[in-house]
């Protein structure tokens, strides 16, 4: 069994708790997209750093992050530019999930990485790496950009090329970048 993550919508503004008994920020969710070891690209995209909510569980602290559907929105728009430059060989996912996203009915969107923060140090080394791979999208820096390979599972990158290089007989690229998505679970 592999560590995952989830992407799910509901109208609670409530952040995923996945230790809480009787949280119901998971209640009537939708699931979006979920991935394994990794924190898709395109889900960061989602996210602003002020998004970074830290809760208090048994187990200590975990980050997740949620924000307003229509927030989410705004965010994608404003970072298409970022995307495209950083990914310009996949337009058609990037549209294909601007096209999911803009479908989510629910009010908020919210991620549970629990299972990847798990395979950080501690939950303040996965939270300087997601408020990291957030500020990409704006600073640009490049060692934003390494938090945000890496959250993302991508191993190898072509700067040049602006191209993510993997192995194509056994993985699939929409894997860095989409997850699998509500209709591939």
């Amino acid at each position: 069994m592999s560590n995952q993550a989830w992407l799910l919508a509901n109208d609670s503004p409530q952040p995923v708790n996945p230790h809480a008994e009787d949280s119901d920020a998971a209640t009537d969710a939708r699931f979006l997209a979920g991935a394994d070891y990794a924190v898709p690209a395109f889900w960061l995209a989602c996210f602003d750093p002020k998004h970074l909510v830290v809760v208090q569980t048994d187990d200590g602290e975990l980050t997740t992050l949620v924000a307003p559907v229509a927030e989410a929105r705004k965010r994608l728009a404003k970072n298409e530019a970022a995307v495209r430059e950083l990914f310009p060989h996949y337009a058609e996912s990037w549209q294909l999930w601007r096209d999911l996203i803009d479908g989510v009915g629910q009010g908020y969107l919210k991620l549970d990485a629990s299972e990847i923060a798990a395979l950080a140090d501690s939950d303040q080394q996965f939270r300087e790496q997601l408020a990291g791979a957030l500020a990409w999208f704006t600073s640009r820096d490049e060692d934003d950009l390494v938090y945000l390979l890496a959250l993302s599972g991508i191993e190898e990158y072509d700067h040049d090329e602006h191209a993510i290089l993997f192995d194509e007989e056994e993985e699939d690229v929409e894997t860095f970048l989409l997850g699998r998505l509500e209709d591939d679970a």
